[in-house]
């Protein structure tokens, strides 16, 4: 399945013209300086305190589950808060949305915030669905193709929660909440999932958008219970490691350690595991287990002023136990692309890349690295 966000309409240069005005640096106080923007500030800075950096918006393109249509648009909104403590990392509220034909539809939005020096960090996602949903057989040896078993029709609304403070200069720690509703045809299983966890992150990069140097880490804990209105008992378990190398000033080697756990008695379909999720050249719903980890690199040239080419190569596992993880036993996922930038106050790229894998050829277009 080809999972695609296609740009329909771009314009060079021109989507910077969308800014409502531009920000000039100001000089840094106490050698402050907003690495994510690009812009210096201080505190005391006398602009309101929600000062407008600007907004893109982009039609979008896709083809979705059975090689149906849909269209679209993603935009989003970026803004600083100035006042008596500056923030040095950008707010923002984002959005994508997909309608297509069988009523499918796709809808994400996000409000990220940050205040108080950064020191407290607000994120809030919402997200429908609704559409056919093709599913294959489970617990499959990855060097074996999964059968085909047939399809089941989804209704899904979804919204993440992540409360966090700093408790170092660039570690948070922070109490997540997620609730789903799923309604599934054709398919047993759907209800509720409500789920309270924890999140501890490191946050050591020069760009949150785009970084081009420096690290990031990311544990997170969850646990969806029937005492939290679940109707599953079962626990999700992530471990995100990043770390990204600039040398030759316009070389950059990305890597990415994965590894995303579910544990439970009976933990629902639709909360597996997916290495489709991990690796670009897979779809979502091939390779379903409790376990999956993904090794990932990625090197970027900047050929041009906008525009930096990619190569990459991903390795995949999934097992059904922690145990079953063998290093012969993987699947493979390597190919290349092209980045042009399309928001340049905040290095915000449109993404194509073209992933190759066993049995598997796809393209992919959208907005933000893949990591």
């Amino acid at each position: 399945m080809i999972r695609v966000l296609l740009l329909l309409m771009l314009i060079h240069g021109n989507l910077l013209a969308l800014d409502p005005y531009k920000l000039e640096p100001l000089e840094p106080f106490d050698e402050e300086y907003d690495k994510s923007g690009g812009q210096k500030i201080t505190p005391t800075d006398e602009r309101p305190p929600f000062h407008t950096d600007g907004f893109f918006f982009v039609p979008l393109y896709s083809r979705v589950n059975g090689g149906a249509s849909a269209m679209g648009f993603t935009g989003a909104y970026y803004f600083h808060r100035y006042g008596e403590h500056p923030v040095t990392l950008p707010c923002y509220f984002r959005t994508a949305l997909l309608f297509g034909g069988d009523q499918y539809i796709d809808a994400n939005f996000i409000f990220d915030n940050y205040w108080n020096s950064d020191f407290v960090n607000f994120f809030n996602s919402m997200y429908i669905r609704n559409s056919d949903v093709p599913y294959y057989e489970t617990g499959v040896d990855i060097q074996q193709e999964p059968q085909y078993s047939g399809a089941y029709h989804e209704t899904v609304f979804g919204i993440n929660s992540l409360y966090r403070m700093k408790f170092s200069k660039s570690g948070y720690w922070g109490i997540k909440y997620n609730f789903e509703y799923s309604r599934l045809t054709g398919f047993s299983g759907g209800g509720r999932l409500s789920g309270l966890g924890i999140s501890i992150s490191n946050l050591r990069v020069d760009n949150i958008f785009a970084p081009r140097d420096g690290t990031f880490y990311e544990l997170t804990n969850m646990f969806y219970l029937k005492y939290f209105g679940s109707s599953s008992d079962f626990g999700e378990h992530i471990v995100d490691a990043r770390e990204y190398n600039v040398f030759w000033k316009t070389h950059l080697l990305a890597l990415q350690f994965y590894l995303i756990s579910i544990t439970g008695n009976q933990p629902p379909f639709t909360r597996l595991a997916r290495i489709g999720k991990i690796l670009r050249a897979y779809p979502s719903e091939l390779y379903v287990d409790r376990h999956a980890i993904a090794l990932k690199g990625e090197y970027r040239i900047l050929l041009i002023p906008r525009v930096v080419v990619v190569a990459f190569l991903e390795l995949g596992y999934s097992a059904a136990t922690i145990h079953e993880f063998r290093l012969n036993n993987h699947l493979y996922s390597y190919g290349g692309g092209l980045r042009y930038l399309i928001y340049k106050p905040l290095d915000i790229n449109m993404r194509l890349d073209y992933a190759i894998g066993r049995n598997s050829k796809v393209l992919l277009i959208g907005i933000g690295e893949a990591f």
